[in-house]
Order: C-alpha cells, then structure tokens, then sequence
C-alpha cells in the first residue's frame, strides 16, 4: 500500500486555478483538523483516554 507523505497529501488539498486568498483558509482547516486527529489518536493509544467526536469537532471549530 502506497502512502500518501504528509506534505503531499496537504498539496492535494489545495484548489487549482484559484488565488493564495482563497487556499489559505482551507490549509488552516486542513492542519486544525489532522492535527487535532493526531493529538486525539495519541490520546488514544498512550494514554487509553476516549476519543469524544464532539469534543474534537468542536477543538477544531475553535483552531479554526
């Protein structure tokens, strides 16, 4: 299985043919919402804590 690295995976996330104004928005939110996935997953994994998806939607409304 081919993996997408990180940094690729965010250019994919941009939209073509549109100006920097626009796109900047959408990297926030791209990065808010994995990031706060990853803090969760580790959560998670480390410290056996409950994934709330309110909680992390709401973290990411407020990163955002």
């Amino acid at each position: 299985m081919d993996r997408l690295e990180p940094k690729r995976h965010f250019s994919h996330f941009k939209m073509m043919d549109v100006s920097e104004s626009v796109n900047q928005p959408r990297s926030c939110v791209w990065i808010a919402v994995v990031g706060e996935l990853w803090k969760q997953r580790n959560k998670k994994i480390f410290k056996s804590c409950r994934i709330d998806h309110i909680e992390v939607f709401m973290i990411v409304q407020l990163k955002v």
